[in-house]
């Protein structure tokens, strides 16, 4: 009881203090008028809360009161330790009660904020976060050492602070590793250098040790994931597939909860089902890792940008259609320019897809589509249309064929030399290989006069070569290839023939 009445005292104090009781009704009318109007703006705001046509000062300082208590509710609401689903919630379960202890301790009632400390203690410990434990470790050592003097969990408090700052210092390695490593694949265009997946090796090994003497979950889901992308750049997709699964097997094993270690662990093991061709493998795995994940955040747009390689090689059309419409007309996929870009690609392939009649949607499903203009397109990839070395190749080929097939030669023939300069540029390391072959096809293509057989005879002996080669299915590759080039190849050849059939 003692607890409640000094939580109790506070928050009355502080509700006496508070500022935005006058203001209760009129924040009230604002939260109402958010709900009924999705397009709120300023103006629309000030006019019906102050009937005036020009936001004033007393609309400012209104907004900041709705935002401090929409913080506040956010908070309260957050953490509700009932309402937590998972491990990354009970971090604010956490941060809350530690809050609240420093207040009473700031209100001297030292004593009451004890208990409070000792239970977000056990939570932390529970759901593996090493640096709030050493926080209240230390806050307890000092209660029991000189103010509650209790010499036993003083120095068992101690001990469990010089045990947990070990654990605290592997993490902030591993964050620096998981840091430069994510940087790498940002900045590096093409493939990775011998140093690099030298570094990279050192690195895991000394990750490994640190894994195999701290146990807590940012440490494992952080080092297997770094291993795992070891893995990838080296091609050992078996031994990445291996990994995930061992990975996701620890990570249960903790049992606390970690829903964001699981989704980690399940989206390695289903690219790496992809890298090695388990079509069907990596297509279940993808679905049960969406099952975690809310639809339109930036995890689940970036699971679903390989689902949809995965569908596409697997010759699942009919599922590519039903992921493609689902994501493009998600109202989040505007809020996040990477995401959107990159599927404003995978659209074109789909909307290519539907042009030549590879896919036949349903009824219900043509409502969805929007019509493609290839001039928006182009408008719409700002940063990618940037990028010599990566997307660009992509949008290139897709500007080529979309004019193939409302046969707009002339148009192509100006992009003829355009195209030469850039594989000449551009396409000249070993992982451009495939790039450069096609691109040469292309060029034949328009050498041969856009006819069906002169082309085919001209380029028949690059697409043996192209069809011999390994198609590069890492996503983090630049060179990855959305559709396969061969099967684009045969696409090409068929506009020909219907082109011809038409008259040119």
């Amino acid at each position: 009881m003692e607890l409640i009445k000094t939580l109790y005292q506070l928050k009355k104090d502080i509700a006496d203090r508070r500022s935005d009781v006058a203001f209760a009704g009129k924040l009230d009318r604002f939260e109402a008028l958010i709900d009924a109007d999705p397009d709120l703006d300023d103006c629309k705001a000030v006019m019906y809360l102050y009937g005036k046509k020009k936001v004033t000062m007393a609309y400012r300082a209104l907004k900041y009161r709705m935002e401090e208590r929409l913080m506040n509710d956010l908070i309260k609401y957050s953490s509700e330790e009932k309402n937590t689903r998972s491990r990354v919630y009970m971090k604010i379960v956490v941060d809350k009660y530690l809050l609240v202890a420093s207040l009473i301790m700031k209100n001297f009632q030292r004593k009451s904020a004890i208990p409070i400390l000792e239970k977000a203690l056990g939570i932390a410990e529970k759901y593996s976060y090493p640096a709030e434990v050493l926080s209240i470790a230390k806050t307890l050592s000092n209660h029991y050492g000189f103010v509650e003097v209790d010499r036993k969990k003083m120095t068992y408090f101690l001990d469990m602070a010089r045990r947990v700052s070990a654990t605290v210092h592997a993490e902030t390695y591993v964050s620096e590793c998981y840091v430069i490593v994510s940087n790498l694949v940002y900045m590096t265009k093409g493939a990775y250098t011998k140093k690099q997946i030298s570094e990279i090796k050192e690195m895991t090994i000394k990750l490994q040790k640190i894994k195999a003497e701290h146990r807590s979950n940012y440490i494992l889901f952080n080092t297997n994931d770094i291993i795992n992308f070891y893995y990838q750049v080296i091609g050992d997709f078996q031994g990445s597939l291996r990994l995930g699964y061992e990975s996701l097997e620890e990570i249960l094993a903790l049992d606390n909860n970690d829903l964001f270690g699981v989704f980690k662990c399940k989206f390695n093991i289903s690219v790496s089902h992809f890298y090695l061709q388990h079509y069907d493998e990596a297509d279940w795995w993808f679905e049960d890792t969406l099952k975690i994940l809310t639809k339109g955040t930036p995890n689940w747009f970036h699971v679903t940008l390989i689902q949809f390689l995965n569908h596409l090689y697997a010759g699942k059309l009919d599922k590519l259609a039903q992921l493609t419409l689902e994501v493009i007309n998600n109202n989040n996929l505007k809020k996040n320019p990477y995401f959107h870009e990159l599927w404003e690609v995978r659209e074109a392939f789909f909307q290519l897809l539907l042009k030549v009649g590879k896919i036949n949607l349903q009824p219900e499903q043509n409502k969805f589509v929007r019509p493609f203009s290839l001039i928006r397109f182009l408008n719409n990839l700002p940063h990618h249309a940037k990028d010599k070395s990566g997307l660009n190749i992509t949008i290139l080929i897709l500007q080529v064929i979309f004019l193939l097939l409302d046969r707009k030669y002339n148009q192509i023939i100006d992009r003829v030399d355009a195209l030469t300069q850039y594989t000449y540029r551009y396409l000249r390391n070993d992982d451009t290989f495939r790039s450069n072959c096609f691109i040469k096809m292309l060029i034949l293509m328009e050498k041969a006069d856009f006819h069906l057989v002169r082309t085919r005879t001209m380029t028949d002996g690059l697409y043996r070569k192209l069809t011999g080669s390994r198609i590069i299915t890492d996503i983090k590759n630049p060179q990855v290839e959305i559709m396969p080039y061969d099967y684009l190849w045969n696409i090409i050849l068929e506009i020909l023939e219907t082109n011809h059939k038409k008259g040119r």
